[in-house]
């Protein structure tokens, strides 16, 4: 028997194990769950916290923002990005 993802229903192939949650989840979800998770902690516009940002992250979490709600995905490098705001947020 095929495991498949909870949220998506493709084949997991490799079991994908996700801390947060016991259902099973593709790469791909997990990703995009993490995605969803770091975009809703960040600081937005109307946060007193946005003016720690320096300029490039102003224009750069609006933007991945909108992509993300538009299209549901990120770039390699836009998540990579995405990581390191989250990680010096939560030093």
């Amino acid at each position: 028997m095929t495991e498949h993802c909870s949220s998506c229903g493709r084949s997991l192939g490799i079991y994908q194990a996700n801390l947060y949650d016991a259902q099973k989840k593709c790469t791909e979800c997990l990703t995009k769950d993490r995605c969803h998770m770091i975009l809703s902690t960040l600081p937005a516009e109307d946060d007193w916290e946005w003016e720690r940002l320096s300029e490039f992250e102003q224009t750069f979490l609006p933007s991945v923002r909108q992509q993300f709600a538009l299209k549901g995905v990120l770039s390699e490098k836009q998540y990579q990005v995405l990581e390191r705001l989250w990680e010096k947020a939560n030093r």
